[in-house]
């Protein structure tokens, strides 16, 4: 009898397991509906790495994009400009660094949990990584060079 419950026990527990590991779409989306009740519009897709699910937050107007991994855990948001001044400090630096590049495609990233703010510069002929504090001012910069 006492085998049987613990046989019966590891089944339905391994069950359970197996069925929230096959579906880490729905546990991101569960995560996703509760964190931002407020979104509108929201397009999920799915990515080598994971799920990724872009929206507009009504609660704080601002464009979000959220990284979940396979397993659906989130691990980046991508937000768009948190304030005015955090905004403008920031444009001004890319007005005076990177003036010959009207057109940059350029993404702003936090990682949950961090207290600085990175921007990633794709140019012709560097990639830039600045990193910010949440002032906008900036607290690290990296260049790697693109091989052509």
């Amino acid at each position: 009898m006492f085998r049987y419950l613990l046989l019966t026990l590891i089944v339905l527990y391994s069950g359970c397991a197996s069925a929230a590991q096959s579906n880490p779409r729905q546990r991101a989306q569960e995560y996703f509906d509760e964190a931002f009740p407020m979104a509108e519009l929201a397009e999920w897709s799915e990515r080598e790495r994971g799920y990724v699910v872009s929206f507009y937050d009504l609660s704080s107007n601002r464009s979000v994009e959220m990284t979940f991994d396979r397993r659906g855990r989130w691990r980046e948001v991508t937000l768009s400009m948190e304030t005015d001044q955090l905004r403008d400090n920031i444009t001004q630096y890319l007005e005076e660094s990177f003036v010959d590049y009207y057109a940059t495609a350029y993404e702003l990233r936090r990682r949950r949990g961090e207290r600085r703010i990175g921007l990633v510069i794709d140019t012709p002929e560097v990639i830039y990584t600045l990193l910010f504090n949440t002032d906008g001012e900036l607290i690290e910069r990296y260049e790697e060079g693109i091989d052509g």
